[in-house]
């Protein structure tokens, strides 16, 4: 999703890190698609707001809707906009309430009011794009390609319509939302990407050499923490498992 969108909007795959880094964790909270975040990301980049920045805006955004104070409370009571989805409890999509704070035509000095300095302006960008998100989406081909892969490591990419798409971490490893998966999931895509355009040749080899470890790691995993829970005493005093005896580099001389 992630690599695909930067290379269709005015942004790259380090700055789509950053964005989610500041993002990521109260977007997966709140019960937001990566896919919806994904777009906010690019349109922010279309208009000048990139990284950290754009990554910000929106957490500042999502957080001043899920539990609006004072008078911010009071205009989004005037204009009628709900913002919390009252079957699920959790915030609707973010596009939808900039849907309707557009159709109930609230100005700036409203949107400055509800989200103050640090986000307003970003907020009347995605506002005033609002009805050209989907299709935003749509042309830029992003798509949440669903897997059954649990034993796929953190930052493994798998091809989709001819693109390169990351998919998110399924060993459980590091959650797809997170800071430091992200972003070391994304410097991979963009490595590959940009060293290995014909990666479709390169995907079964890959399969075949990351899939057994995982796996071997998942069930090490699980029986270290089987043993220190249930009998501790047949554990070596400070045990752990480090990654590199799965990925072992040659001995230097």
């Amino acid at each position: 999703i992630i690599a695909n969108t930067a290379s269709n909007a005015n942004t790259n795959v380090r700055e789509f890190a950053e964005a989610f880094k500041m993002v990521g964790p109260i977007a997966k909270s709140a019960d937001q698609s990566i896919k919806d975040v994904s777009a906010s990301i690019g349109l922010l980049a279309n208009s000048g707001i990139k990284g950290t920045m754009a990554g910000t805006a929106l957490r500042t955004m999502m957080s001043k809707l899920i539990a609006p104070t004072g008078d911010a409370a009071k205009i989004l009571k005037k204009f009628a906009i709900e913002t919390i989805d009252q079957s699920t409890g959790n915030l609707r999509k973010l596009n939808d309430i900039l849907i309707d704070m557009k159709a109930a035509g609230m100005g700036t000095a409203d949107m400055f009011e509800i989200f103050d300095l640090r986000a307003a302006g970003a907020a009347t960008v995605l506002k005033e794009a609002s009805g050209i998100f989907d299709e935003f989406s749509e042309k830029r081909k992003i798509k949440f390609k669903r897997m059954a892969s649990a034993m796929i490591p953190q930052g493994f990419i798998v091809s989709s319509n001819s693109r390169i798409t990351l998919c998110g971490d399924a060993a459980g490893l590091t959650k797809p939302w997170s800071g430091g998966g992200v972003i070391w999931g994304l410097i991979a895509a963009d490595i590959l990407l940009k060293n290995f355009p014909n990666f479709l040749k390169y995907k079964k080899g890959i399969e075949r050499f990351f899939l057994p470890r995982i796996k071997f790691s998942k069930l090490a995993t699980k029986l270290v923490y089987f043993l220190g829970f249930n009998i501790p005493w047949l554990l070596p005093k400070n045990l752990k498992i480090e990654s590199d005896f799965l990925f072992p580099s040659k001995a230097k001389n």
